[in-house]
């Protein structure tokens, strides 16, 4: 038995144990991706691009999804600050600073 996450079109919408991926296929009628152990993204809501399992959406179009970190990384990294918090400006494509209060 193995563990398949059903897939329509890039999205994850079912996790089922089945004796194989054909069976799988055939019990839902959408394609079947078997879960291996290590696939701890693989997540009804999450998606399946290029043989690698994403949980969640980007927070902005811009990011990537990071498989070694298993989280979207920025364009550019976030700077540091112990005086400023910095927000992600999208269009600009660049992080802005907030003072804090």
């Amino acid at each position: 038995m193995g563990k398949y996450a059903i897939i329509n079109g890039t999205n994850v919408v079912n996790l089922i144990v089945a004796e194989s991926k054909e069976i799988a296929e055939q019990l839902t009628g959408l394609v079947a991706v078997e879960v291996l152990e290590d696939d701890s993204d693989a997540e009804p809501g999450g998606t399946y691009e290029n043989g690698i399992f994403i949980w969640g959406p980007a927070p902005f179009p811009s990011w990537t999804w990071n498989q070694t970190t298993r989280d979207y990384d920025p364009p550019t990294p976030c700077p540091s600050s112990t005086e400023t918090a910095f927000e992600w400006n999208e269009e600009k494509l660049e992080w802005e600073p907030h003072p804090f209060p």
